[in-house]
């Protein structure tokens, strides 16, 4: 199935990939400190801690059907 991804140009990664780091706010009940201000991050640190992503696969089976992948530090699990 990874053969039937197509690479990107750069403007289709631009259209359809964010990066991010996360900011502050809780978790279980408790404050917890946005990525640059976490132990050991550089306050102007620009490391990801967040990508999302459409994908298209060009294939019959999938053809017109968008995928979605989303991942990172402290997402919230719904």
């Amino acid at each position: 199935m990874l053969r039937a991804l197509p690479p990107m140009t750069q403007a289709e990664v631009f259209a359809r990939v964010v990066r991010g780091q996360y900011g502050e706010g809780e978790e279980g009940g408790t404050r917890v400190p946005a990525y640059r201000s976490e132990q050991d991050v550089p306050p102007d640190s620009a490391t990801e801690t967040f990508l999302a992503m459409k994908l298209q696969i060009e294939n019959w089976r999938w053809a017109d059907t968008p995928f979605y992948l989303r991942t990172g530090k402290r997402l919230r699990i719904e």
